[in-house]
């Protein structure tokens, strides 16, 4: 068996893609968002503190939800490649996903499932999405691990979708962590 052959034009076509996806959903997810306020007042009030708390906590959610977006638009972009060059890179998968009509099937699923991630993200219905993200770390994984022993090649684009998948489960984890935390705060209570 030779050592793991490195497809150079598959990892800059992915990385520019995922750079340019990942920069436009930030770009996307800061279009709506308010700058912090210049005029910060210095009191030391009990008010002050739990305000610059909540705009701590809400930055920090912001922030998870661009992420978590980049990672849902980065696994519909494996779907896209995967419907438009992994033939050119990989002639051969048709026969081994069972035929052209799994082939397509997977590719349009991933963009659909990449879709439907980016939009939980965007719109804050993160219920599932944690549990299903995760479910593709190990299956990126195993295609990873089978091409490599079987092919001596390096699988990229399944790598890719490990690591989206990965980055969004727990984006989405932390985020629903964040909720609950504030829901918890912001309970009113007995005295």
């Amino acid at each position: 068996m030779s050592a793991l052959s490195f497809d150079a034009g598959s990892f800059v076509a992915g990385v520019v893609g995922g750079v340019a996806l990942a920069g436009a959903c930030c770009a996307f997810k800061s279009w709506g968002s308010k700058p912090p306020s210049a005029a910060i007042t210095t009191e030391r009030t009990k008010e002050t503190k739990v305000s610059q708390a909540s705009r701590d906590r809400e930055e920090r959610k912001s922030w998870l939800r661009a992420v978590g977006t980049s990672c849902g638009a980065l696994l519909a972009y494996v779907g896209v490649m995967h419907e438009t060059v992994a033939v050119i890179v990989f002639p051969e998968g048709p026969s081994q996903f069972g035929g052209p009509f799994n082939w397509h099937a997977f590719g349009v699923a991933l963009v659909g499932y990449g879709g439907w991630v980016t939009q939980a993200f965007l719109t804050k219905r993160l219920r599932g999405v944690a549990v299903a993200t995760a479910a593709m770390v190990p299956f990126g994984a195993a295609i990873v691990a089978g091409c490599a022993m079987n092919e001596g090649v390096f699988h990229y684009w399944a790598f890719t979708l490990s690591a989206a998948g990965l980055g969004a489960s727990l984006c989405a984890r932390r985020l629903l962590a964040e909720e609950k935390a504030a829901t918890a705060e912001d309970a009113p209570k007995e005295e």
